[in-house]
């Protein structure tokens, strides 16, 4: 599936003011509330906090970057109001939304000032992820690069990613995933959402060895154990870390040992967390000494069936914060990252531009990953919201009016009739099917008797062909059982996968006797694994044999056919005759002759002096035929399989 969105910009400041009521005990420090715009929230506000920690909390949303705001503050008797100022030529801000954390105090939220943008820079909004302002008539790369932005994770500050004398060893796997190919250092990749950037580690068994080597090339070499490594997680991983390291004991001779530290902060799911251990204090607690330096760190699996990754590792000399919910408020996460949808290739196209550079089109193409589908439209936010239109508008000029409606897409209009007639054609160009007809506010139309209406000349439609079978196949990762009813394949409801297993299948490794007949009753055993005691088949050539012992179990029916370990083994059936009558007959033949014994079949042919005798009747103890005709009287008659 490959989509494809045309974006169009056209050059055209007001800031955004609102106002935040909190109505509740000011004098009460421990009565909260939050503010949230976007999918960002803020921690905890204390009712009675200054204008500086609101607007603090506030510009460390990720929704918010790099934009800021400006906070004020006034008392009043029953509350206190925060007027919000987004500093931002970008446009119209979304309404803050304010959330109470106690029952006697309520927050509500006031529009003030709408916003509207220079128009200097555009922002694409896509799975509710904002991308960076992006200059009016840029290039396609540059458009190219802010979209590629908005799907990596993007770390929050206080995560150092840079190597010096504060920080020992980091690792967010962005430029080293070759060094991470499968083994016990894990794999790179960049399939799953990462904490930061698009490449986390899966399954590392070794978090950090003494002989990585640095970018420069040299090893790190042992570590000064007054590091704190701090990472983050997603996935079935233990609160287990192991630590080799070197330390001089009271005696002052050097040791080298393995212990394990266990900490509370790690949360096994599907969902990132953020983990800060001390490895100094468990250590001298295990082992009392001086001089401890760490050798290498071992993680472990919660459940050897599933996977869990590793991101953003760090080793530094002190903690990276104090607030760990606070360092994932403030990571903000790629798009679509909650229906764990991706896109594995964009590109951008500059397709068209107006004479004037007034008007900038862009035609963006998403390939999915794994054949994601179900995406929205790309939009362009902090657009004003349709309001007053005047009735003099160009139809140039209602056209990019209606495009800004979320979910209109792109129309064409056409401007008809007279200065007292106005009237305009609007044809929707990219949206199939019937739409809804326009509603029209004209309360603030004037004038004598004035009448505004809205006609559909069109009824829109949409032409369905019939889809091929291969369109609605779904990716699956093991053979499918498929029914076909007249050639039509049914729909899985459920799983319908299928797996050949050898520890499924019946294992055949010898029979004894080789030979026997049923008239002598013998017993045919079999040997091997894998068999059950219950509904067993044994056919010897086309005779079914009765099953009277089976002494390993499984059951057949449920597993198919028995696999033999080494060459099928052949049973010869044992011919025996006991007698046959009448012993004389006419030599003309014709004579019913009766041969008894036993290991008769449909195949067995009897010959009387060399001519065969024409079968009458065979059963598996008795052989009838009718004799030839013979120039002699004395005749061998031999039986034969």
């Amino acid at each position: 599936m490959v989509m494809v969105v045309v974006v169009v910009v056209r050059k055209m400041m007001v800031m955004v003011m609102v106002k935040v009521m909190i109505c509740g005990d000011l004098l009460c420090g421990s009565t909260f509330f939050s503010l949230a715009y976007g999918d960002a929230q803020t921690g905890p506000l204390a009712v009675n906090s200054e204008a500086e920690d609101v607007a603090a909390a506030l510009n460390d949303l990720w929704s918010l970057k790099p934009d800021s705001v400006q906070v004020s503050k006034e008392v009043h008797s029953q509350g206190a109001h925060f007027t919000v100022t987004f500093v931002s030529e970008r446009g119209d801000f979304e309404d803050l939304r304010g959330t109470s954390m106690s029952g006697d105090t309520t927050v509500s939220v006031t529009e003030v000032t709408e916003g509207r943008g220079s128009m200097d820079t555009f922002t694409l909004q896509w799975g509710k992820v904002p991308s960076r302002p992006i200059t009016f008539n840029a290039t396609a790369e540059e458009v190219k690069s802010a979209l590629d932005d908005m799907f990596v994770a993007e770390c929050p500050g206080e995560i150092q990613t840079m190597e010096g004398s504060n920080v020992f060893y980091y690792r967010d796997f962005e430029y080293s995933q070759f060094e991470y190919i499968g083994d016990e250092r894990g794999t790179a990749v960049n399939d799953t959402e990462a904490f930061c950037g698009s490449w986390s580690l899966r399954n590392p068994e070794v978090l950090f060895m003494n002989d990585y080597r640095k970018e420069s090339g040299g090893r790190y070499g042992r570590a000064p154990l007054q590091v704190y490594p701090t990472s983050n997680q997603l996935g079935m991983l233990t609160n287990v870390i192991g630590v080799r390291y070197k330390f001089r004991d009271g005696d002052g001779a050097s040791v080298e040992t393995t212990t394990q530290i266990t900490f509370t902060t790690i949360s096994q799911g599907h969902t990132w967390s953020y983990t800060c251990v001390d490895l100094l204090s468990p250590l001298q607690t295990a082992s009392v000494g001086s001089g401890y330096e760490l050798l290498h760190l071992y993680l472990y699996k919660a459940e050897s069936q599933q996977d869990f990754y590793v991101d953003a590792v760090h080793l530094g000399k002190r903690p990276t914060t104090s607030n760990i919910p606070a360092v994932l408020q403030k990571r903000r996460p790629p798009a679509f990252a909650a229906s764990g949808r991706s896109f594995r290739a964009t590109a951008v196209t500059r397709v068209e531009a107006g004479d004037d550079g007034a008007v900038v089109r862009y035609e963006v193409t998403a390939t999915p990953r794994d054949c994601a589908h179900g995406f929205p439209l790309l939009d362009v936010a902090f657009l004003p919201v349709l309001s007053c239109l005047s009735l003099n508008i160009a139809a140039e000029d209602l056209r990019y009016a209606l495009e800004s409606i979320p979910g209109m897409g792109q129309v064409q209009v056409r401007e008809d009739g007279d200065c007292q007639r106005r009237k305009w054609m609007i044809k929707w160009l990219t949206r199939p099917g019937d739409q809804p007809m326009i509603q029209v506010n004209d309360t603030k139309v004037i004038g004598n008797n004035p009448v505004v209406e809205v006609k559909e000349r069109t009824k829109g439609g949409l032409f369905l062909r019939n889809l091929g079978g291969d369109v609605l196949r779904t990716l699956e990762t093991e053979p499918q059982v498929e029914v076909f009813i007249n050639g039509i394949p049914s729909r899985c409801s459920g799983d319908c996968g299928f797996e050949w297993s050898e520890d499924q299948t019946p294992v055949v490794t010898g029979i004894s006797p080789y030979q026997g007949s049923d008239g002598l009753g013998t017993l045919v055993t079999i040997t091997g694994f894998g068999f059950a005691s219950g509904n067993a088949s044994v056919m010897i050539g086309d005779a079914k044999c009765e099953i009277q012992e089976v002494t390993v179990w499984v059951t057949f029916p449920s597993l198919g056919l028995a696999w033999y370990q080494a060459d099928v083994p052949n049973f010869t059936y044992q011919l025996i005759v006991s007698s046959f009558s009448p012993l004389s007959g006419s030599v003309a033949g014709g004579t019913l002759l009766t041969v008894t014994g036993y290991g008769f079949c449909s195949r067995a042919t009897v010959s009387v002096g060399g001519e065969e005798c024409r079968a009458v009747d065979v059963r598996q103890n008795e052989f009838t035929c009718r004799t030839p005709a013979v120039r002699t009287t004395m005749r061998n008659v031999v039986a034969t399989i």
